[in-house]
């Protein structure tokens, strides 16, 4: 039986989200710049290797599961030597997310190499308002992605929606319409002030919006270790979360870590500060003691209000 991993907070730590790539075959306007390229002297992102080899640690520390990002994690030539790495080392549960192209041709070996369920960021069910945010990508792909999802078994499917003032308000009725006859959760997150979404491009829109314009809205417990607010609508075999960084904090039952894809270990999405456990790796040093004490400097909330958060791409930190 495995010890908890314990924040200076005293918060249970179970879930890393390991980022295995910065790139991105979109350039979603509030995520990524159309001209994005990584720094001048970047690292390369962890080889397969070196993720299995810090995923093991934090397993034996208590980690239990596991969600890979990016960037795009489907560009990794390498991605399913990672998940069956991953699942063998007993993960219980190992998620990914993704934007979908990709995942047509990617569902069942992704399924059958150990993947459990995925996640999949759709911000508008327009084709052409589709291609205009993404600047450049086709809806009809992640459409079919999700059936091949389905079709796989990487359920319970989960759409991952950013609230877009201004561009996708109007479209919450007909995502919600998704969960009536599938049990697949649609998730409204509200967007965050960071990297692109600085320069307001889009009007903050908040879940509390939606809640008091559809109060038939039936109130679910929240899933172990989730961050989302469920809901369910009368008669519908899915549920409608939100996850409302800024309307309400979730910081007080935060379990999570974050893992870059160049190996630095983030305490919290919206802080710089953290450890360069790839090059610990590399040195040889016993990673433990080094996780241990580095988790206790974990923050005790973010600083969304206070604009303390840099500058950087949701693509760069792994969101």
């Amino acid at each position: 039986m495995k010890a908890d991993l314990l924040d200076g907070q005293g918060r249970r730590l179970d879930y890393l989200r390991i980022s295995l790539t910065c790139a991105c075959n979109l350039r979603c306007t509030y995520c990524m710049p159309m001209g994005w390229q990584p720094s001048q002297g970047e690292e390369s992102p962890m080889t397969c290797e070196e993720i299995l080899a810090l995923a093991r640690v934090f397993h034996e520390l208590g980690i239990r599961k596991i969600r890979l990002t990016g960037g795009e994690p489907l560009l990794r030539g390498d991605l399913l030597p990672i998940v069956r790495g991953l699942k063998d080392l007993g993960i219980e549960e190992l998620a990914l997310t993704t934007n979908g192209l990709l995942l047509k041709d990617l569902a069942q070996p992704l399924k059958d190499a150990g993947l459990d369920r995925v996640n999949v960021s759709l911000d508008t069910l327009d084709p052409v308002k589709y291609l205009s945010i993404t600047r450049g990508g086709a809806l009809s792909k992640v459409l079919e992605g999700l059936e091949a999802a389905k079709r796989s078994g990487l359920t319970p499917l989960k759409i991952n929606t950013v609230l877009l003032g201004g561009f996708n308000e109007i479209e919450v009725d007909a995502l919600m319409e998704l969960t009536h006859h599938e049990a697949l959760s649609v998730r409204f997150i509200e967007l965050m002030p960071m990297g692109e979404a600085l320069h307001g491009i889009f009007r903050f829109y908040s879940a509390q919006t939606i809640l008091n314009e559809h109060p038939e809205l039936q109130p679910l417990p929240q899933e172990r270790g989730g961050v989302a607010s469920l809901y369910r609508l009368p008669g519908y075999k899915g549920t409608i979360g939100f996850i409302d960084p800024i309307s309400c904090s979730f910081c007080d039952t935060c379990s999570r870590l974050r893992l870059s894809a160049t190996g630095k270990l983030r305490l919290c999405l919206h802080h710089e500060t953290g450890v360069d456990l790839r090059l610990a790796l590399r040195q040889g040093r016993d990673l433990k003691p080094l996780i241990l004490e580095a988790v206790k400097h974990k923050p005790k909330r973010h600083q969304l209000e206070e604009a303390s958060h840099s500058g950087a791409t949701m693509n760069e930190i792994g969101g």
